[in-house]
């Protein structure tokens, strides 16, 4: 299998976050160990004990603001246009501007079968920091007993459903106009991916994913973008909100 399709292959699981176990009793080096550093970007990867993938976690600053970079993440849309291969990313149900469900589909080339992963959502902030923390984690199986309309052609979905997913968004403001983006993943893609194949893709994923999201958030739409706050000083939605 030539690289291109490797690539293609576990390119989706960028926004898929996942710790499986898989009866592994061996002890692991768990310390993250520098894999990249290259154009503001360093990515790091790690073992994980019970499991034969690695966890990998990117860094960047970028010089855009808090406010910016939350509309980007909050815009599900966007998602194909940063995150590498994300394709057809729905949102299920909102439960406010802190939590909500949201659907996507890994579109993988043939012979490779289709994933897809339902992750709940939850974002939190530090009022002290003002850092943000956008947490996922899969809920495989929220649509089965679920009458959503959004639900019904996720039930009827016949990809591979990603079944252990969790991963984390943080947002760190270093001053007003720079933000630190912290991008920390383990994926159990399932089904029968080789792990040699997943593991080779863990630094060029989160790379090329976070080189594009410093590109997009310079669009309008997210340097407008404006939080707005409660009286405790923590993010309760957007006052201004244009995607």
């Amino acid at each position: 299998m030539n690289t291109t399709l490797m690539e293609l292959l576990v390119g989706l699981l960028a926004v898929l976050h996942s710790s499986q176990s898989l009866g592994q009793e061996d002890t692991v080096n768990t310390e993250w160990q520098k894999a990249k550093d290259q154009d503001g970007i360093q990515v790091f990867t790690r073992e994980v004990p019970g499991s034969s993938i690695r966890e990998f976690k990117g860094i960047i600053e970028i010089n855009s603001t808090l406010d910016s970079l939350s509309g980007v993440l909050n815009d599900i849309k966007a998602c194909p246009l940063w995150v590498h291969q994300c394709k057809d990313p729905a949102i299920i149900e909102t439960r406010g501007y802190t939590e909500r469900y949201v659907y996507q589909i890994s579109d993988f080339p043939f012979p490779a079968q289709n994933r897809d992963v339902i992750h709940h959502a939850r974002v939190s902030q530090n009022p002290k920091t003002r850092a943000i923390t956008i947490k996922l984690n899969a809920t495989p199986d929220f649509c089965l007993n679920n009458t959503l309309a959004t639900c019904e052609p996720i039930n009827r979905s016949s990809n591979i459903r990603i079944r252990h997913s969790q991963g984390t968004y943080r947002l760190e403001p270093i001053n007003n106009m720079t933000t630190r983006v912290i991008w920390q993943q383990h994926v159990e893609p399932g089904g029968h991916l080789p792990d040699w194949m997943v593991n080779s893709m863990l630094v060029s994923v989160p790379f090329s994913t976070l080189g594009k999201l410093k590109e997009i958030v310079q669009q309008e739409k997210y340097q407008t973008a404006k939080l707005a706050y409660n009286e405790n000083g923590v993010a309760v939605g957007f006052e201004i909100k244009n995607w």
